[in-house]
């Protein structure tokens, strides 16, 4: 089975609300066991796996309830993908710093849950992102990162996180777009 088709099955998991047993089986040998950070992830000895929201996005996501009764989310791209990608950690971080002023235009434009905040005009979150990185290295910031079990990793550099949310909110413009109309931009579909 290719990692496009184990994508595609565990996309389609994390639409129903409770997992199979045999789908559980399926996730702990197929996928998580494959993940960077497994030995963390399992703890003690997993004991269930659920799907939950978690993050600031409110995105499905599966959790592992550890024998000890913790519950840490895993994400199945990781797992799939077996090498730690610092530059997604880092842009998901340098998201996390920006989430205040996404909260605050969702809150002033009285935003609808169902529509995505998104930036407009001459510069994108990765244009600002490609600014803020000129003179940086990912390895550094990837250093600074303070990782969290919930995709909610920050940036441990308050100067760097400081310097990231002011180029951010004096460069940014940011609209409110339907969940479909943002993943068409975002993944380029029609």
């Amino acid at each position: 089975m290719t990692i496009k088709e184990k994508k595609e099955i565990c996309k389609k998991m994390l639409t129903k609300s409770i997992l199979e047993s045999t789908d559980k089986e399926w996730l702990l040998k197929e996928v998580f066991s494959n993940h960077f950070d497994w030995k963390e992830k399992k703890g003690g000895g997993i004991i269930d796996i659920t799907i939950a929201k978690a993050g600031h996005y409110n995105t499905k996501c599966f959790f592992l309830t550890r024998v000890d009764n913790t519950k840490i989310d895993i994400s199945f791209h990781s797992s799939l993908k077996k090498t730690i990608n610092k530059k997604q950690i880092v842009n998901r971080a340098l998201r996390n710093t920006i989430y205040p002023q996404i909260k605050k235009f969702r809150i002033d434009n009285n935003v609808p849950l169902d529509f995505e905040i998104d930036h407009t005009g001459s510069l994108e979150f990765k244009d600002i992102v490609s600014i803020f990185m000129m003179f940086k290295n990912y390895d550094d910031v990837y250093k600074t990162i303070v990782p969290s079990s919930d995709y909610d990793d920050k940036i441990g550099d308050k100067k760097l996180s400081q310097e990231f949310y002011n180029l951010h909110k004096n460069n940014a413009v940011l609209q409110a777009i339907s969940k479909d109309e943002h993943h068409s931009k975002t993944f380029h579909t029609k």
